[in-house]
């Protein structure tokens, strides 16, 4: 799949679960497996997205003075570090929901031709790509306000 960038509006309901989240900022990164079927939102997700994910996960990044780049990897479990995972699904969707646009934290990824393109974080963005493309998000330096983004994996 080409990489799919639409503008798009955050339901209140997730937005609401969101604030029901207990998360410990003091590490810069805090992630949650599964907010999507632990806050029982399947069905209204798949309806207001129009695809059912397989794997789910909403991360929340804020600047602590330790770089939080997430190094290149792909959802298929190839990459660096620890934190990389095999998901089940063809492609990846991250959905940007708030934090700084003026603080980084976008999103780097290889193209067809193994060139790196560049897609600067934007709250209320949806992007798609294959979950076997390499990827990165880039460093997020706010202190102030946390970067949320809620990733799925899904098939076509």
């Amino acid at each position: 799949m080409q990489k799919v960038v639409e503008s798009v509006e955050i339901p209140i309901w997730i937005k609401e679960a969101i604030g029901r989240e207990s998360v410990d900022m003091s590490t810069g990164f805090f992630a949650i497996e599964d907010f999507i079927g632990k806050n029982n939102l399947n069905k209204k997700f798949e309806s207001h997205f129009g695809f059912k994910p397989l794997s789910n996960w909403l991360n929340f990044t804020i600047y602590t003075g330790v770089s939080n780049e997430f190094k290149w990897h792909n959802e298929k479990g190839k990459g660096v570090g620890d934190k990389v995972g095999n998901h089940n699904g063809n492609n990846v969707t991250i959905i940007w929901i708030s934090g700084s646009e003026e603080h980084g934290g976008g999103l780097s990824y290889l193209d067809n031709d193994n060139m790196i393109l560049k897609q600067p974080f934007k709250e209320n963005k949806k992007i798609t790509i294959g979950s076997d493309i390499l990827h990165m998000v880039e460093v997020y330096s706010s202190f102030d306000k946390i970067r949320i983004s809620l990733n799925t994996t899904w098939n076509e």
